[in-house]
């Protein structure tokens, strides 16, 4: 299962419904990288762009390339990472999303109100390191 490219939500499978990760609403006007957080649908309004290139994706979030920096997910203003991610279908409904460059560190969820996601070592069986992908509605 591959999932083409387009504009999508995503959230965690231990995520509450009306949760999902993203940039938050309110950002400092910086260029400085942008957190990924955890937040409640009204918090967290930009929907991702994943394009997909070969066997990897590209992620962006309010027009931004996501990496890492640090072991946390950020999105890049200026100086946008080289970081590609390949989406590993778990089952019918979610995916691991880890570095492509090496797969054994993944997106880990933060659990709580604007916390930022973590990217660390995963094995796929913690719901935290399973993602969904809803598109965007026309």
């Amino acid at each position: 299962m591959t999932l083409p490219t387009g504009h999508y939500y995503i959230r965690s499978i231990a995520q509450t419904p009306h949760y999902r990760v993203g940039r938050f609403i309110v950002e400092d006007r910086s260029l400085l990288p942008k957190k990924i957080v955890n937040g409640v649908v009204g918090q967290i309004p930009h929907a991702w762009l994943v394009e997909k290139r070969d066997n990897e994706y590209v992620l962006r979030n309010a027009g931004a390339r996501v990496g890492v920096l640090e072991g946390k997910l950020f999105a890049f203003l200026i100086n946008e990472p080289d970081q590609f991610w390949r989406l590993l279908p778990f089952d019918k409904d979610s995916f691991r999303i880890v570095n492509a460059a090496d797969e054994t560190f993944g997106w880990v969820l933060n659990e709580g109100d604007q916390e930022q996601v973590e990217v660390k070592k995963v094995d796929g069986k913690n719901p935290k390191e399973l993602w969904t992908f809803s598109p965007l509605e026309d």
